[in-house]
């Protein structure tokens, strides 16, 4: 089965193939990988992902204490 990691570095090789900058490559490490090591973390498939799972990260998030404007990223 596959992980949301795998489908992350995947799309992640895939977009450094079509020479996206160093920047965008920066923001997905900073907001689309820690989703993807959170979802597989809590056990979450990405064939049986529901919007409930992204409230709950967007809620993780929020109660960290992570600054709107960065959870608004995510």
């Amino acid at each position: 089965m596959v992980t949301f990691i795998e489908l992350y570095e995947d799309y992640l090789n895939q977009r450094i193939s079509t020479q996206v900058t160093k920047g965008t490559l920066k923001i997905y490490g900073y907001t689309a990988r820690p989703f993807c090591e959170w979802a597989d973390d809590n056990g979450i498939k990405p064939s049986t992902i529901l919007r409930k799972h992204i409230r709950a990260y967007i809620a993780k998030l929020t109660l960290s204490g992570r600054a709107k404007a960065t959870v608004d990223l995510h």
